[in-house]
C-alpha cells in the first residue's frame, strides 16, 4: 500500500481502501504529537473544535477532536508492538501465536490485522520503531572525518546507549541473528545486519587515505568491530560489565591497538 502524510504531524501512514489514515506510523516521529502542549481551548462553536498549540517553538492550530482519535489509535499499535516484543523475547517468535498478543495487548485479533495485517508485519514494524532511528543515526556518525578512533567511540557510545535503552528489543535482536536460516525472523533480520555491516565498513574504508596499512581490509576491520559491540552488550546483559564512557575508550583503544600494532 502506499504510504501518505497524515493531517496534524506529517507522519506517513499505511492507507486503506476508504482513504482515511489509519494503521501504523513512523513511531519514531510520534514524539512531535507528544510535545504538543495545549495552552488555550478556543469555545464550542459548532464547528470543530480546535486547539492554538506550539510544537518545537511554533504555534500551530489542531483540530482536538481528530488528534484525541489519532492518539487512541498511535496507543493502541503501540501496546501491540509494546506485548509482542515482550512475547517474542520472552517465548520466542515462533512460539507466539497471535492469540497470545491481542491477549496481552487486551484486543481483539481483528484489531491487530487491521494495523498490522499479520504476525510478520507487527515484527517489520518492531524493528522499523526501534532501528529506523538507530541506524539513521549511525549513517550519520559513520561519516570519516580524519580522526578514525573518535569516529568509533561515538559509534561504540551509541551502540550502548542504545543497547542500556532497548534491552529487551536487543535480546531479541541478537537472539533472531542466530534463528534458522529460512525462518521468517532471520528473513527479517538480514537486511539489518547488512546495512549496519555496510555503514561500518565504508567508515573503514574512507580512512585507509590517511592509513595506508588499513587498505583493503575495510571489510574484515567491520566483522571484527561489530562482533566486539555486541560482544560487550551481551556481557552487559549478564551483569558482567557497565556500558559507560570509559567502557567506550578502552573497547576502542583496544580495538584500534590492534589495527595500528
Amino acid at each position: 500500500m502506499a504510504m501518505k502524510p497524515c493531517a496534524i504531524s506529517g507522519i506517513a501512514f499505511k492507507t486503506v481502501s476508504s482513504g482515511k489514515c489509519s494503521g501504523y506510523a513512523y513511531f519514531s516521529h510520534f514524539n512531535h504529537l507528544r510535545s504538543i502542549k495545549r495552552y488555550r481551548k478556543q469555545p464550542m462553536t459548532g464547528k470543530k473544535d480546535y486547539n492554538t498549540s506550539f510544537r518545537n517553538g511554533t504555534e500551530i492550530t489542531v483540530d482536538t477532536h481528530y488528534t484525541e482519535r489519532y492518539i487512541r489509535v498511535m496507543s493502541n499499535a503501540e501496546n501491540i508492538l509494546k506485548q509482542a516484543l515482550l512475547l517474542f523475547a520472552r517465548d520466542g517468535y515462533e512460539n507466539t501465536g497471535i492469540q497470545k498478543i491481542v491477549k496481552a495487548a487486551e484486543i481483539t485479533k481483528p484489531t491487530l490485522y487491521h494495523y498490522f495485517g499479520s504476525k510478520q508485519g507487527v515484527l517489520e514494524a518492531i524493528f522499523r520503531m526501534h532501528l529506523d532511528p538507530f541506524l539513521e543515526k549511525l549513517e550519520n556518525l559513520s561519516h570519516y572525518d580524519g580522526d578514525i578512533t573518535v569516529s568509533l567511540e561515538e559509534i561504540a557510545a551509541h551502540y550502548f546507549e542504545f543497547a542500556e535503552s532497548n534491552m529487551e528489543f536487543y535480546r531479541f535482536f541478537l537472539a533472531g541473528a542466530n534463528s534458522p536460516r529460512e525462518s521468517e525472523l532471520f528473513t527479517t533480520i538480514v537486511p539489518r545486519l547488512k546495512e549496519q555491516f555496510e555503514i561500518i565498513q565504508m567508515l573503514f574504508k574512507s580512512a585507509e587515505v590517511d592509513h595506508g596499512n588499513m587498505k583493503d581490509r575495510s571489510a574484515r576491520y567491520a566483522i571484527t568491530f561489530l562482533g566486539m559491540m555486541n560482544s560487550y552488550i551481551t556481557t552487559r546483559f549478564i551483569g558482567g560489565i557497565t556500558l559507560d564512557r570509559s567502557t567506550v575508550f578502552t573497547a576502542c583503544k583496544q580495538f584500534m591497538h590492534g589495527i595500528f600494532s
